[in-house]
């Protein structure tokens, strides 16, 4: 896996880490990222980006009902500007690259609450009070919220994303794929045999989230519950391995199933560390206010754009 450009010795995140560790490192401005349950803002976390995965169907892709409703592609920048940039161009929508401050006082939720058990790194808890702070300070109400996610979800979301890995391997055999894609592979070709996608489960949980959304315009939590992933022997490590260490992505999932955009903001923090970051998620259509309270975040609370031994022009967290 490729390496974090702020911290060599961890993996840049997936599965558009490639696409980060460029950005991150000063090779690119601005890169193409795909998400199926996280592979926008979790290379974003891991590498101090902002990445934003729009709603359903906002970008066109050469697949229809790619990984069943799941993938999402977008952009990953050092710059809210140049992400609603590339967002707009990849949308056909030019609207979006013009990113305007909210016109009202917007009503935010706030929840910590990953939808897998597991310990929150105390830096992400941090940063989401920062945000908090920040919000509230530019006029906004910030109230502890969480979703009601139910039991179900990741039910949900694996049973989606295993029968997008088979979808991915249509036409190949078992015997052209690594070992620790196969039996990813194998299961959801059976999930997509025995119909176990259980399409009432989705529509029961995508309406749960339009409901929420009914009351909060959006909704902030951590990216990742932490990134402590080495970038050494990810590849060698089966498929259980893998699933067990995917433990920190509990944030993420959730709103590739319910086709909702969500953004990943880096927050300023010790100069020679990957910043932690939060999300920032809205109901479908909401990538413009998004993109506007991003830019009010960065604004109030700018995020250096890149790791100090790459940075080429003065430190945007110090100016």
């Amino acid at each position: 896996m490729t390496r974090s450009p702020w911290d060599p010795t961890l993996a840049s995140g997936g599965s558009s880490g490639g696409s980060a560790a460029a950005v991150a490192s000063g090779m690119v401005a601005l890169a193409h990222g795909s998400d199926g349950g996280g592979s926008i803002r979790i290379p974003s976390a891991a590498c101090g980006l902002f990445g934003i995965k729009p709603g359903l169907d906002l970008v066109p892709s050469v697949k229809p009902a790619e990984w069943h409703g799941l993938a999402a592609h977008g952009p990953l920048a050092t710059t809210v500007a140049d992400a609603a940039l590339g967002l707009s161009v990849m949308a056909q929508r030019p609207e979006l690259a013009i990113v305007s401050p909210p016109a009202s006082s917007l009503r935010i939720a706030l929840s910590v609450k990953p939808v897998m058990t597991g310990k929150l790194d105390p830096r992400y808890l941090a940063a989401v009070d920062t945000i908090a702070g920040v919000l509230r300070d530019s006029g906004h109400e910030v109230v502890p919220a969480d979703p009601p996610y139910g039991n179900d979800i990741m039910a949900i979301a694996g049973a989606r994303g295993l029968a997008g890995i088979a979808q991915e391997a249509t036409g190949l055999s078992i015997r052209q794929l690594e070992h620790r894609t196969v039996p990813g592979v194998l299961i959801g070709r059976m999930i997509e045999r025995f119909g176990l996608l259980r399409e009432q489960q989705y529509h029961a949980f995508y309406q749960r989230m339009v409901d929420f959304f009914g009351h909060y315009d959006l909704l902030l939590t951590p990216t990742v519950a932490y990134w402590r992933i080495p970038a050494e022997g990810w590849s060698r490590r089966s498929w259980i391995a893998n699933m067990r260490a995917s433990m920190f992505a509990g944030f993420t999932p959730q709103w590739n199933v319910a086709g909702m955009p969500a953004a990943a903001i880096p927050v300023r923090a010790e100069p020679d560390r990957v910043p932690p970051s939060v999300q920032v998620v809205g109901p479908r259509g909401a990538e413009a206010l998004i993109l506007s309270v991003a830019r009010q975040i960065e604004q109030a609370h700018p995020w250096p754009r890149h790791p100090p031994r790459f940075a080429t022009e003065p430190d945007l967290a110090n100016a």
